[in-house]
């Protein structure tokens, strides 16, 4: 299968399915399919991300749904139409802006996407729009470590890890926006520090490395731990009952992305990034099978995971004060790096 196949495919379930959304008012295509060329291999891992506007505020609230429709991993979001009235609002906009500049629509009845989209591509590479997006990725960041800070306060460290991981996500993606690249999540750490290395700034990236825990670790320790992931995966899925936070993620259909997507990473010598990618998604996995597994399997997978924390150093009891004034001083370094690519990206015009 090819991009464009997997694109057609999933336009049909949005045409058959999708559009009976309640409030249904169009649909396109977000994140790295849409920069992909149509001839280019879809891995059977890969999925294609699509947004869908609604005017129906129940189905905002709902949790993306993930599935597989003719052999194509999706993963669908409902937003409030009320986002796409205006051109100025979703260019100053980081998670909606580059989606909708590349314009990959798969529905659209009333033509009112495909004019936002005609405008939002002039319009994304101006400088003060840039800088708009760079500034509301900053305060997002701020706004997580934030709370982590406070999670770590009160004693809440699911809560703390859970916003430690956002902030560093948004941290990564400074240096993406900055350089007009897509934000990205899987590979997060390795666009970041492409790009950090093309600036000369590698130090930087190794800096970044050191807040994930995993600068150190050897293609060997990751390979490890990514098996153990795995094992917890596995079993998560055979035996979740309840549901947990972001439990969407926790599906069977989503295996080969969580094995051959984190090894591309580890084959292409970046398995010190690859580590982020998956170790949010064993810290859900372990959450499951502490709470449906059998009793007696359930420190087998603890101290599974406990070592990989600990060789982090993100377990409970680790400085995390420490590493938050480390996060802080990091996203500041980020910043200049990100300024300085502002100023000197080509594409980026006045």
């Amino acid at each position: 299968m090819n991009v464009r196949e997997a694109l057609q495919r999933t336009k049909h379930w949005v045409n058959t399915e999708g559009s009976r959304i309640p409030g249904f008012l169009g649909a396109y295509v977000a994140g790295s399919s849409t920069r992909m060329p149509l001839d280019a291999p879809f891995a059977p891992w890969r999925d294609v991300d699509i947004v869908i506007a609604t005017t129906d505020a129940n189905e905002v609230r709902m949790p993306p749904l993930e599935f597989v429709h003719q052999e194509v991993i999706v993963e669908c979001g409902c937003l409030d139409a009320k986002l796409f009235q205006r051109a100025e609002d979703i260019v100053a906009t980081p998670e909606h802006a580059d989606n909708l500049a590349a314009g990959v629509i798969l529905s659209d009845p009333t033509g009112a996407f495909q004019k936002l989209h005609e405008r939002v591509a002039v319009e994304f590479p101006r400088r003060p729009w840039v800088r708009a997006r760079c500034e509301a990725h900053q305060r997002t960041f701020l706004t997580h470590l934030e709370q982590a800070t406070q999670a770590r306060a009160a004693g809440m460290y699911p809560l703390m890890l859970m916003h430690y991981h956002a902030a560093l996500v948004y941290l990564s993606g400074l240096v993406a926006l900055s350089h007009l690249r897509p934000i990205t999540v899987r590979q997060c750490f390795v666009l970041s520090g492409e790009l950090l290395e093309r600036q000369g700034l590698g130090a930087l990236h190794e800096e970044s490395l050191e807040l994930l825990g995993s600068a150190s670790l050897s293609k060997v320790e990751v390979e490890h731990f990514h098996a153990d992931f795995m094992k917890a995966f596995d079993r998560a899925i055979e035996v979740k009952r309840g549901d947990v936070p972001y439990g969407f993620k926790l599906r069977a259909h989503l295996r080969r992305a969580y094995l051959e997507g984190t090894q591309e990473m580890i084959d292409a010598g970046r398995h010190r990034e690859a580590a982020f990618w998956f170790f949010g998604l064993y810290f859900l996995a372990l959450m499951v099978i502490q709470k449906d597994a059998p009793g007696d399997e359930r420190p087998v997978f603890q101290a599974r995971f406990d070592a990989f924390f600990a060789r982090l150093d993100l377990h409970p009891t680790a400085d995390w004060m420490g590493r938050l004034r480390r996060a802080k001083a990091v996203f500041e370094r980020f910043r200049e790096a990100s300024e300085t690519a502002l100023a000197s990206t080509p594409a980026i015009k006045d």
